[in-house]
């Protein structure tokens, strides 16, 4: 059991980021590819660059666990551009909301907040890459953090509501790395707990309404 989760809990939550960032995007890039946000540079920017990360946070894991070290290492330069770039075009795209709402609210305070978190962990993630497990915890914790939008945009394409499937997507995950730790590692580790509770901190702390 132990070996089964080690091996797997990584690629299978990268693949499954990955599906849902594709589920979130596929009226932009199968169903609707004409409407009007396919043609501004700043959405097509940013979703190239949510992209190329989604793709690496599924690929990267497979890589180690096929014992692929050396390309792994060789698109972790990519995945910095990509997490760089992801950061700074949500910076751009909430300072444009910031100028036209007058400030920030609501989701789109709180997405701020966790694309600057985002950034804090995939910095120190780069910083240890040397300890894979801290490495990759990292990873996965500061993408669990920004994940409202994608998640509140495949539960609106699947006829679900994004205020109960984005917490339950949030929890699921967390508790799941909480559990993967347990079992692979021996023991519970702090960073999962602390991920929940800055997520759950902010949560109660910023109210969602308007945006």
């Amino acid at each position: 059991m132990k070996t089964l989760v080690e091996k797997a809990y990584f690629p299978v939550v990268g693949v499954f980021l990955l599906a849902l960032s594709l589920v979130a995007f596929s009226d932009n890039l199968f169903t609707d590819i004409g409407q009007p946000s396919n043609r501004e540079p700043r959405f097509i920017i940013h979703g190239l660059f949510a992209l190329v990360w989604f793709t690496l946070l599924a690929v990267q894991p497979n890589l180690i666990a096929t014992g692929n070290v050396k390309l792994h290492r060789k698109l972790g330069g990519l995945g910095a551009i990509a997490a760089a770039g992801l950061v700074l075009t949500t910076g751009y795209l909430q300072t444009l909301h910031y100028v036209r709402n007058d400030g920030l609210s609501g989701l789109a305070l709180i997405n701020s907040i966790m694309a600057a978190a985002f950034a804090v962990c995939v910095s120190f993630a780069i910083a240890n890459r040397s300890r894979p497990e801290l490495h990759k915890r990292l990873m996965m914790i500061g993408t669990f953090l920004i994940l409202e939008p994608l998640a509140s945009r495949a539960a609106g394409h699947l006829g679900l509501s994004p205020m109960s499937t984005v917490p339950l997507v949030w929890l699921v995950l967390f508790l799941s790395l909480i559990v993967r730790d347990r079992i692979v590692l021996g023991r519970f580790t702090k960073l999962p707990f602390a991920g929940l509770a800055f997520l759950i901190a902010v949560l109660i702390l910023i109210p969602i309404g308007p945006s």
